[in-house]
């Protein structure tokens, strides 16, 4: 399961090199409001027996941005065989529900500390952890190579914004990311590094023009598999400091997966 949920990613060490305060500016500006709704779309394009097969997932909710993680959110994951799936994390503590786990649960919810080391509870947690973290879908922008280059105004809803291109590489990025925040980012690419990815991006930037806050971004990945022709994600934000307090199920529904025990 957590192979079909996670985003493809891995690292190498990446040399110094300068930071844009321009884009740094909008980075902060942006975490700064707290909290975000966002739309994500996650696409793979290859071949598969012998055709191009595209596989989408998407998802949409809201996450608060740091080190402190509220998150809710509601993914389709169809093209993977998992179909929906609601994400919800508070208080150190991941809930799950969908139609991935009908056959353990039915329509109840599993749930899993985030620090759990029970196997079964660390593949769980690896859907919302490391480098599939939404909330540190901002932070990646700090790990731009070089300035970023505007190509014109496009609107993103009803915010005005400059578009911009900008390389990113995610070994950079964890370098300059708050400390606290650095081993979530590290075990996601130390988690994937057997893949042979580099986690470097060509990335698209949506930066308000009144505002000064990123209300797109896409990443498409610049090393990808042999077979495959695109790998790009894209984050919409919205809804900037909006509440992230989401309604948690009853405990009588959720069966708690924890180091050694299994309770309901």
């Amino acid at each position: 399961m957590a192979v079909a949920l996670a985003v493809v990613l891995a690292s190498a060490a990446s040399p110094a090199v300068a930071q844009d305060d321009a884009l740094t500016d909008a980075v902060q500006a942006t975490i700064a409001t707290g909290s975000v709704a966002l739309d994500m779309e996650y696409i793979v394009e290859g071949w598969q027996d012998g055709q191009i097969r595209t596989l989408t997932m998407t998802a949409s909710g809201d996450t608060t941005l740091g080190s402190e993680r509220r998150m809710s959110l509601s993914t389709d994951m169809t093209d993977y065989g998992l179909g929906e799936l609601d994400m919800i994390v508070v208080d150190g503590r991941l809930y799950l529900h969908g139609d991935a786990l009908a056959d353990a649960v039915g329509d109840g919810w599993l749930a899993v500390d985030l620090d759990s080391t029970d196997p079964t509870a660390m593949e769980l947690t690896s859907t919302v952890s490391g480098t599939n973290d939404a909330s540190l879908a901002l932070f990646w922008l700090l790990g731009a190579t070089r300035g970023p280059a505007v190509i014109r105004t496009e609107r993103v809803g009803e915010a005005l914004t400059e578009r911009m291109v900008v390389p990113v590489d995610l070994g950079v990025a964890l370098e300059r990311i708050p400390a606290d925040l650095r081993p979530i980012l590290a075990s996601g690419i130390e988690q994937v590094r057997s893949v042979g990815i580099e986690p470097r991006f060509s990335t698209d930037v949506w930066v308000g023009v009144d505002d000064g806050l990123i209300h797109r971004v896409r990443y498409e990945f610049e090393d990808i598999p042999v077979g495959v022709s695109q790998m790009v994600i894209t984050y919409d934000f919205h809804d900037f400091g909006v509440a992230v307090d989401p309604e948690l199920p009853d405990p009588a529904d959720v069966v708690v997966i924890g180091d050694d025990t299994v309770q309901a």
